[in-house]
């Protein structure tokens, strides 16, 4: 199954070494095969301005993820989990010069 992690400010700020690990944390996901995409947009979405797509096994694995992103532990985000059920997925359609990490 796939869950969309969807982040959102808490309204306390962060710090530069927040993001450093929320960065490792992500890289560690992708390492694992555990995110299948993730960004950020502008301007926020109901709130929203960041998401991340995970494969896991259940919502209650994505939420005990999420729950470990350093930017949720924390306390600079908040974060929803709902499930994604992809229709299809074409990565030719991805314009990887987009990409900030190709």
């Amino acid at each position: 199954m796939h869950a969309l992690v969807l982040l959102a400010p808490s309204g306390l700020s962060s710090s530069d070494e927040l993001a450093d690990e929320h960065e490792r944390f992500i890289d560690g996901l992708i390492a694992r095969h555990r995110v299948v995409l993730g960004g950020d947009w502008d301007p926020q979405v109901a709130g929203f301005e960041a998401a991340y797509l995970l494969g896991c096994a259940s919502l209650d694995e994505a939420r005990e993820i999420a729950g470990s992103d350093p930017f949720v532990r924390g306390g600079s985000m908040r974060f929803e989990v709902v499930e994604w059920r992809l229709v299809g997925v074409d990565p030719d359609a991805v314009d990887r010069d987009s990409l900030l990490y190709p």
